[in-house]
């Protein structure tokens, strides 16, 4: 009885404290996103091969990103059914 209560209790804390910061993480990732996406196409209208180099390499950060923001809306989907 004393294991399982202790892992009750340790499921219930995690959930509160990672699910409460969930959405303010999420609408930050997705804030970043935008911004990284307009400096891309900001970047990548500018003639130049260092603004094109730089054009490239943010898409080191709009990837992942944009797998993360996937995963947002296909849970958001997910839990709207």
């Amino acid at each position: 009885m004393g294991i399982e209560m202790i892992s009750t209790v340790t499921t219930i804390a995690t959930t509160t404290v990672f699910g409460s910061h969930a959405p303010t993480l999420g609408a930050i990732g997705t804030g970043i996103l935008i911004i990284l996406l307009i400096a891309r196409e900001l970047l990548d209208s500018h003639d130049g091969s260092g603004s094109q180099q730089l054009a490239e390499n943010t898409l080191i950060a709009i990837i992942p990103l944009l797998c993360m923001f996937a995963l947002i809306a296909i849970i958001n989907g997910l839990e709207a059914l």
